[in-house]
Parts: structure tokens; C-alpha cells; sequence
């Protein structure tokens, strides 16, 4: 399997490792070899864009443990078991690919899923059965290894209700915008106050719903459709989408060992970016030259918890 050695960041940090935009792959600056995997999934929107979006809390845990962080795009849907089946298989070609390599094949090297917002639900899913591309339900899964979940905000919204988080992030994305004033933030605020009660009705309208939907979501985590070591569950204190309290009564009753953490922050804590920087990787960021979104120390917090979780 070949890997594709050029680097694709600005930094020169990460690679996409098959140069067709489905696994980007990260690897500690003083590599070693691999002792253990990440495969994250980020949110919504931001989800297609991980490497970008997420490149500050990724990198530093990278770093800070010499972990692979394998991190698989995905656009916007409603299907979500096939959109987790085909991130899960990209995740499992890049690993392989890694592992093979570092002359790691067959080897038990652990692997730690790590998800934000509908990336976390992404990963409660991604072993459901019935979402395959083709209707199967068999594992991608090779080898043996121990699975671990470190699940950030988990949201398990409806249709209608993601409206409200794209509304969120978008209005999060102006008021960092620099040069954006208040007129702007004004505006921007106008029009959403008419387009998003219309999107919501459309989507209600027109029957939209996801697959699998909220409550089979959690039907099937308490079920024990979803399998794993150890998770843990990262909420914030000013988070109004965080669904993580509902995920645990779930995990609880499928019998899967959880551990709860706290900290201060909102939905959209992970992420860190600098749209200036990246620019050239796509013409949509160029559009958005100027914004600033993150908070540094928020994102350092986070890092940190995940550091001990891949520690412990």
C-alpha cells in the first residue's frame, strides 16, 4: 500500500496519506514508532475540514504522546451509519497502511476514537449494524486491538435542531471575523431570524430526519450495539447542545465503563483556527481571509484531558 509522502498543510504537519482528501494522518515531529492510533472525527461543517478546524487540539496531544492522529473528512448528511461506515473504512486503510510501514502488522496497537458533536455521535454509531454501504453489517476492523472512546459534546440532534447549530457556528464565525462590527453582526442576525423558522418548517415539511435517528441512537448504545473499553465523556459548562447526559444513561445501561469530566468552555471549544493560513487549501476559506475563531487556553484544557485519558 502506498503512502503518500508529501505533506499538504502549511506547516507541512499533515499528510494526505493516499492524496485523495479521505484520511489526513498526523505523526509527532520526533516520530517514533507508532504505539497507538487516534481516529477523529470532528462536527459538523468543521467535520470536513479536521485538519484545519481541529490542527491545534490534535497536534499538541500528538505531540504531547506520541500518538498517530488519523483524522477522516466527511461532508455533511443525513445518513449518518453510512457516513460512519466510510469514515470507519478510511480510518482502517490508513491504519494498515501505517502499520505496514512501521512493520507493526498484526501487532496490537490500541486505538482511541475521539469525536466532537456529531463526529462523537459518528463514532456511537459506527459499529451499528445495517448502515453499510451495501446493506452489510460486517466489520472493517483487522487486527486486535483495544478500542477507547474519548467522545467531546456529544449531539445527538434532530434535523431541525442542527439548523440551530449551523445558525450557531455561523454567528460564532462573524463575531470573530475581524473588521465585522456590530452592523455586521446586526445583519447577519436579521437574516437568520427569518431563514432559520423557514429552514426548520422545510425540514419538517419534507420529512427530513437522520439515520440512524436520535432515539434509535441511544436504543442502540443501550442495547449494546456499541463497543468499548473505556469512555469518556467531555462536556462544557456553557454548552446549550451538549447531549452527553442522555449518552451515559445509555452507556450505562449497555454495561460500557464511563467516566465523566467537565470543563469550562461551550460547543465549540475544540476548535482553533487561523482561515488566514490556510487559505490556499480551499477557495471557501479564501472567502473567509480575516477570521480568527478559538480560544487557545480552552483548547489547551481540552488537550490536556485527552492526555490523560491516553495516559490512564
Amino acid at each position: 500500500m502506498c503512502i503518500n509522502k508529501q505533506n499538504n498543510s502549511p506547516e507541512n504537519n499533515w499528510k494526505d496519506i493516499f492524496n485523495d482528501q479521505t484520511a489526513y494522518v498526523y505523526e509527532p515531529k520526533s516520530r517514533s514508532t507508532t504505539w497507538g492510533f487516534v481516529h477523529f472525527l470532528g462536527g459538523a461543517v468543521l467535520g470536513q475540514f479536521p485538519q484545519v478546524c481541529y490542527d491545534e487540539f490534535l497536534s499538541s496531544v500528538s505531540e504531547s504522546t506520541g500518538v498517530t492522529v488519523v483524522a477522516t473528512p466527511y461532508e455533511l448528511g443525513t445518513k449518518h451509519g453510512k457516513m460512519a461506515k466510510r469514515c470507519k473504512r478510511a480510518f482502517e486503510k490508513a491504519r494498515a497502511a501505517v502499520q505496514e510501514r512501521d512493520g507493526l502488522d498484526g501487532k496490537n496497537v490500541p486505538v482511541f476514537y475521539v469525536g466532537h458533536s456529531l463526529g462523537a455521535k459518528l463514532h456511537a454509531v459506527a459499529n451499528f449494524d445495517g448502515y453499510d454501504e451495501e446493506g452489510a453489517s460486517e466489520s472493517t476492523d483487522s487486527g486486535s486491538y483495544s478500542k477507547q472512546h474519548f467522545l467531546v459534546a456529544f449531539n445527538n440532534a434532530s434535523a431541525t435542531d442542527s439548523v440551530k447549530i449551523l445558525e450557531k457556528f455561523a454567528k460564532e464565525l462573524l463575531s470573530k471575523r475581524e473588521g465585522g462590527g456590530d452592523a455586521a453582526s446586526s445583519q447577519f442576525d436579521a437574516i437568520f431570524d427569518r431563514l432559520v423558522p423557514f429552514a426548520e418548517v422545510a425540514a419538517k415539511a419534507a420529512g427530513l430526519e437522520f439515520a440512524p435517528n436520535a432515539l434509535e441512537t441511544l436504543n442502540g448504545v443501550a442495547n449494546g450495539k456499541f463497543k468499548s473499553d473505556k469512555v469518556t465523556l467531555l462536556s462544557f459548562t456553557n454548552d446549550e447542545l451538549d447531549q452527553c447526559s442522555s449518552l451515559r444513561e445509555a452507556l450505562a445501561d449497555g454495561e460500557v465503563r464511563t467516566n465523566s469530566v467537565e470543563i469550562p468552555g461551550d460547543h465549540l471549544s475544540p476548535v482553533m483556527l487561523d482561515l488566514d493560513k490556510y487559505a490556499k487549501m480551499n477557495p471557501v476559506m479564501n472567502r473567509l481571509s480575516g477570521v480568527r475563531i478559538g480560544d487557545r487556553e480552552a483548547v489547551e484544557k481540552i488537550a490536556n484531558e485527552m492526555v490523560t485519558f491516553l495516559k490512564s
